[in-house]
């Protein structure tokens, strides 16, 4: 947690000739009116604070369901208009981010992770909206529940498993010399659309992963060339990342 006393004693230290901004703690609305408060600063910011409220200095409490949701909403027509070049998956996160509380309670996270298009997203948003507001009725499906804490648990294990990889490349790149993500770094960005049709072009499969491997280590390789993608879905330890558009403003949805 950040030290307000700290940067208390930095904003007195300095004066009024230097405008400070205070940072940390910062996860509603009410954090950041007393952070402010506490530290004397002159401005605010938060990071994972807006990315489950992106309207949070905009209000005076913590949104309710229906605010989060009318929030997810906004995301996506904004996202229908301007396009995510990202894919599917980063609408996804933002959504889970901005509506995670109704989307556990109506047992609809696994039909957001599973869907591929905006309107998938934008049909599960819309069905929670409906339970919220009593439009529809909801009813629980405890074997649902189930799978879900089930899924949960594996996309637990897989990113505990990835942790562990980025600290053993941190500890190897101490040990080296070399700044600590030199080894995260190093296969980590997914293939061009070109990278991918020359890997493809390869004559068998122990070519094509030979390539990978000394290319893009770090990339989920059946994510992107087997033709099922990759079975071990969001447990998956390697990185699904999606090859960079030709046209970055084009709307990529799955």
């Amino acid at each position: 947690p950040a030290d307000l006393a700290a940067i208390r004693a930095v904003v007195d230290a300095v004066g009024d000739g230097v405008l400070c901004v205070t940072n940390g703690n910062v996860r509603d609305a009410r954090d950041a009116a007393e952070a402010l408060e506490t530290t004397g600063a002159r401005g605010v910011m938060s990071a994972e604070g807006l990315l489950n409220d992106p309207a949070l200095f905009a209000r005076t409490a913590p949104p309710t369901v229906a605010e989060q949701l009318e929030t997810a909403s906004e995301y996506l027509a904004l996202v229908a208009d301007l396009g995510n070049p990202a894919g599917y998956r980063s609408i996804a996160f933002h959504v889970r981010r901005v509506c995670h509380r109704a989307l556990e309670a109506y047992d609809a996270l696994d039909d957001l992770l599973d869907g591929a298009s905006l309107a998938d997203a934008v049909a599960v948003v819309d069905r929670c909206r409906d339970y919220a507001s009593g439009r529809a009725v909801f009813r629980a499906d405890p074997d649902a529940k189930r799978r879900a804490a089930d899924r949960k648990t594996k996309r637990d294990t897989a990113k505990l498993a990835r942790r562990r990889f980025e600290e053993r490349m941190a500890r190897k790149a101490k040990r080296a010399g070399k700044p600590l993500d030199f080894y995260l770094r190093d296969g980590a960005d997914p293939p061009t659309p070109a990278q991918l049709a020359e890997i493809r072009a390869l004559p068998d499969d122990a070519a094509r992963l030979d390539r990978w491997k000394r290319h893009f280590a770090q990339v989920c390789f059946n994510f992107l060339l087997h033709p099922s993608g990759c079975a071990r879905g969001e447990t998956c330890a390697f990185l699904h990342a999606s090859a960079p558009l030709d046209d970055a403003d084009a709307l990529v949805s799955g």
